[in-house]
């Protein structure tokens, strides 16, 4: 009986061993084709290499002259000339947002003080409950008409923007706001250029994080009347795996 124990007991080891390094296995390939960090597995999406243009779209606001975007070589070009308006990326599917990355570069700050101008403005288009109504839609503005039509595209609401904030030569008074034209708008101040030249940042997401259904980028000179251009040079989205 003691002989029969002692076999089963090592029979059982081993197929514990086999059962862990299986696992190791599994994991290890999980992680070479996602990418795996503390327990968490995530895709990460480059939108300005991937060459597909149809998942971008362009929006104007009435009475101001729109922004140009240009995408070229794996790259954003935006030219402003006293305008305001933005371009969306089109998640083909909503995703809970992990992290932003954006870098990119300046070759002359323009003055944007004491104007609700900034060279850029960028996150994720959040999902919510907010559905327009017939009458809603008819009264309001064109970018929320928009994402309006993104959400019910993915049979989800609009929830809200959640922007980062790129000024120029000086900060704005708040860290954090809710736009005072729109409580769907909230902005986060990220940096501040004092100099032209390169600039980068990150903003990191929880997965308590609703969905998210795309990424909005919009560069505004239309308050302060002025005139200037910028290149993205590298955007990149991590996803949680769900």
């Amino acid at each position: 009986m003691r002989a029969i124990n002692l076999y089963v007991n090592i029979l059982t080891l081993k197929t514990l061993r086999f059962s862990v390094a299986l696992r190791t296995i599994i994991s290890i390939s999980a992680c070479a084709t996602l990418h795996c960090f503390a327990g968490d597995f995530f895709h990460v999406a480059t939108p300005l290499k991937s060459g597909d243009s149809t998942q971008w779209l362009r929006l104007k606001y009435r009475q101001i002259p729109p922004t140009i975007y240009l995408l070229e070589n794996g790259r954003m070009k935006i030219s402003v000339k006293s305008s305001a308006s933005p371009i969306i990326y089109i998640f083909s599917e909503p995703r809970k947002i992990r992290r932003l990355y954006v870098r990119g570069n300046i070759s002359k700050l323009p003055l944007l003080s004491n104007a609700d101008d900034f060279l850029l403005r960028i996150g994720p288009a959040i999902s919510g409950e907010k559905r327009l109504s017939f009458f809603e839609r008819l009264a309001a503005p064109n970018w929320i008409r928009s994402l309006d039509e993104i959400a019910k595209a993915k049979k989800l609401g609009f929830g809200h923007l959640d922007l980062g904030v790129i000024s120029s030569r000086n900060p704005p008074a708040w860290k954090n706001r809710v736009h005072p034209q729109s409580d769907l708008i909230r902005e986060t101040a990220m940096i501040s250029l004092a100099v032209p030249g390169e600039f980068s940042f990150e903003q990191n997401y929880t997965k308590e994080l609703p969905l998210s259904l795309g990424i909005w980028i919009g560069s505004d000179g239309d308050d302060s009347k002025t005139e200037f251009n910028l290149t993205i040079e590298e955007l990149s989205i991590e996803y949680f795996e769900i």
